[in-house]
Formats: C-alpha cells, structure tokens, sequence
C-alpha cells in the first residue's frame, strides 16, 4: 500500500508527519525550543527527576513556560533522557491548561551502523 507521509492516513493518530517524530527530530525540536527557552531567560529546566514512563527508567527534565502558547511550542514540557545513552525515550507536551496533547514514546531505540553499499544506487536490496 503506497500513501503519503503527509497525508490523512499517516496523521490520523498525529500532529506530526512521519518525518517529524524520529528521535532525531524530537531532540531538533528540543534545540529549537531552548533557543527560545533561552531568550525568555529559562536556562534550566524547573525539575529533574527519575521515572518510569510506559516501563522505561528515563531522567525526566521539565520545563515550563511563562507564557506558553502560541509563543511556544507548549506551556510545558517534559523531556524523558535515556539514563545510558544521550537519547530522548519520552516526550510529553503539555497546552496552557496543563492537559498533555503529545506523548512520544520510544520504546526501543537501536544503533545501526552501515556499510560503503548502504547508500549506494547499486546497492541491489534497493531493487530499482
């Protein structure tokens, strides 16, 4: 079955289009935000603390807003740090009433390295 990454099937569940929710770009949008974080003076994150979320022990950094939205991505958020690896297990987005309105997690994250062939045209399980 072919459809769009953008399309009505693929945000069905989401905000985001499938681009958007790997951990690379949960962490870009990280970046994005404590720019602005920073400019609004919120150099440090209001709470850290250990937790489980979905089953996975995570250091959860909160940080919150003064204003929120629409300035901000959310009023708060709540960044879940693999306590092993520099990765983001968990997200979670709350609007200016406190309710969350985006939960990512990242049940497993796993390394992969590749080879000279990986990103090859003649690699032959592309089957072009």
């Amino acid at each position: 079955m072919w459809t769009s990454v953008n399309g009505a099937l693929a945000r069905a569940q989401s905000n985001h289009s499938i681009r958007e929710l790997g951990v690379e770009a949960i962490t870009q949008r990280f970046i994005d935000e404590g720019r602005k974080f920073a400019e609004a003076g919120i150099t440090k994150p209001t709470d850290i603390e250990v937790k489980t979320v979905h089953g996975l022990r995570v250091i959860a950094f909160t940080y919150e807003t003064p204003t929120g939205q629409p300035e901000f991505y959310a009023k708060k958020e709540v960044l879940g740090l693999d306590p092993e690896r520099p990765l983001f297990h968990t997200l979670e987005s709350f609007d200016n009433d406190g309710n969350v309105f985006e939960s990512v997690v990242f049940e497993r994250i796993e390394a992969k390295s590749f080879d000279d062939l990986t990103f090859d045209p003649r690699n032959p399980d592309y089957r072009f």
